[in-house]
């Protein structure tokens, strides 16, 4: 087992009653496990590979696009034989593959050359590195969603990018979001995509207009609470108003919903002039 942590990969081979502190890394990002090897991203664009397990890592990878602020996510299944991975970057992501046999064969000296996927898309935003997510169907390669803060889908491996999930300027956007701090993403089927974000879980089917987000996380409600009310007169603590970061509010009443938890829509007023 590996944990990987901000600075450290941590290795060991009998449950952690023993361990071996392994390489320093720039901010532990991601990490792929596959039959052939363990591929771990951090947080200025580089990619360390392992053979053995997770015993040895070894730099197979640079960023070329430039230092910043740069999340590097995998793609988190083998397509076909390659590996995909996002170079997220808020003035636009650069989505790559390289081939098993390349990421073998890469060494420190003889660094991995991963080849470019696509265009990027200009009004992509990762929030720092903080959202930023990836699925790539498993049959159909030219089908591929890239999350930011919002979500963008293609149909032709890239060339052109359609933003399907749009959290903060659409009319719909609050009714389907539970949160936009999307962190995983994977295809479960032909059309639906599970994902994984600060408000739970989610399934996204890719085959209606406009794309659905269900949330599955049931009555669960999930968020980093900021404020919290309760009813004055409420002598049985059963109305609460909930006030959330990044994700509006929620509230609950006997009275509402059967008292099940809603949500609140954030109405912002802006300054005049």
């Amino acid at each position: 087992m590996i944990a990987v942590m901000q600075q450290y990969v941590y290795y060991t081979t009998d449950a952690w009653a023993t361990y071996t502190k392994g390489i320093s890394i720039e901010g532990g990002l991601d990490v792929l496990y596959t039959n052939d090897f363990i591929l771990i991203s951090d947080n200025i664009g580089n990619i360390y590979r392992s053979i053995d397990n997770g015993a040895n890592f070894v730099k197979i990878y640079s960023n070329n696009e430039g230092i910043g602020e740069i999340a590097l996510r995998f793609n988190q299944k083998v397509v076909g034989n390659d590996i995909y991975f996002l170079a997220a970057k808020k003035n636009g992501p650069s989505l790559y593959k390289a081939s098993i046999a390349e990421i073998i064969a890469a060494t420190e000296t003889n660094k991995l050359v991963a080849t470019k996927v696509g265009g990027t898309i200009p009004d992509y935003s990762p929030q720092g590195v903080f959202c930023v997510a990836l699925a790539v169907h498993p049959t159909d390669f030219n089908k591929i969603f890239v999350f930011g803060v919002d979500g963008y889908y293609t149909t032709d491996g890239g060339v052109t990018w359609a933003k399907k999930l749009d959290a903060y300027n659409s009319t719909s956007g609050r009714e389907i979001y539970v949160h936009p701090d999307y962190h995983y993403a994977e295809f479960i089927d032909d059309t639906t995509v599970l994902v994984g974000h600060d408000g739970g879980v989610g399934l996204i089917n890719t085959n209606t207009q406009p794309f659905r987000h269900n949330d599955i996380t049931g009555n669960l409600i999930i968020g980093q609470i900021y404020n919290c009310a309760i009813y004055n007169s409420d002598m049985n603590n059963e109305n609460f108003l909930l006030g959330m970061q990044d994700n509006d509010g929620f509230s609950k009443s006997p009275t509402t919903k059967s008292g099940n938890w809603v949500a609140v829509l954030l109405v912002m007023e802006l300054p005049l002039g």
